[in-house]
């Protein structure tokens, strides 16, 4: 039986989160990988596949072939009815009231580090790790410092994390470039290494957002244009 402490890593599917598994690996931890299934995918599916986004069918396979191929315990996790609640409606009540959403935030706080955190504790686990490229500082208090990837700064999104999440939480990307991690993949052969980066937003087809909020029920107002 292991003595080594014991990780759930949040795996996307994406190349930052399979070579998170892997540092973490390398650095003596026990790893377990968990996909979060976050919304219902029939739509997606009818998508045009070269859009690039998150969250599909393929990025559930392409996280479970890294999982094997590390040759560590991995898992899909269904929460659809919880991100529908604490995302989206958010999302939808947000543009119904004239503010501007930002549904990663939302989704930081409340599933990767909320929901995620739960299923952790559930398995006696009491770290997790994603792929963000962030790092944290501890001092009198925890708090999140910007990546080294200037380009890929993603400290921003994770401002609504508990003191008790970032203390529990670990980033092995965040003193790394994102074209160190492809390397890295690259000389491991991880399924991903070459894999495009999802951009939008995962639940809105197509970044169609008047679509999406047509469909969702909406009723646009006519607005106005007012100069200072």
């Amino acid at each position: 039986m292991s003595s080594r402490e014991t990780i759930l890593v949040a795996m996307s599917g994406g190349v930052d989160s399979a070579v998170s598994a892997l540092l973490l690996m390398e650095q003596g931890y026990d790893v377990v990988g968990v996909n979060l299934r976050t919304w219902d995918y029939e739509e997606a599916a009818s998508c045009d596949p070269r859009k690039k986004s998150c969250c599909s069918p393929r990025d559930i396979q392409d996280a479970r072939d890294t999982g094997l191929q590390l040759n560590i315990p991995f898992y899909v996790v269904r929460i659809e009815k919880d991100f529908r609640e604490k995302v989206i409606d958010r999302f939808i009540l947000d543009y119904t009231t004239g503010r501007t959403p930002n549904p990663c935030v939302e989704c930081n706080t409340f599933v990767k580090f909320g929901i995620l955190f739960e299923k952790a504790r559930s398995l006696g686990i009491q770290k997790i790790a994603t792929g963000h490229y962030a790092r944290i500082h501890a001092g009198e208090r925890f708090a999140i410092r910007g990546g080294r990837d200037q380009k890929k700064n993603q400290a921003y999104y994770l401002y609504g994390l508990t003191q008790e999440a970032v203390a529990n939480t670990v980033f092995p990307l965040g003193d790394m470039e994102k074209s160190e991690v492809r390397d890295v993949a690259r000389r491991h052969n991880l399924p991903v290494a070459d894999k495009e980066e999802s951009q939008e937003i995962c639940f809105v087809p197509e970044n169609d957002y008047r679509k999406f909020l047509l469909r969702s029920g909406v009723e646009f107002q006519p607005g106005f244009f007012k100069d200072t």
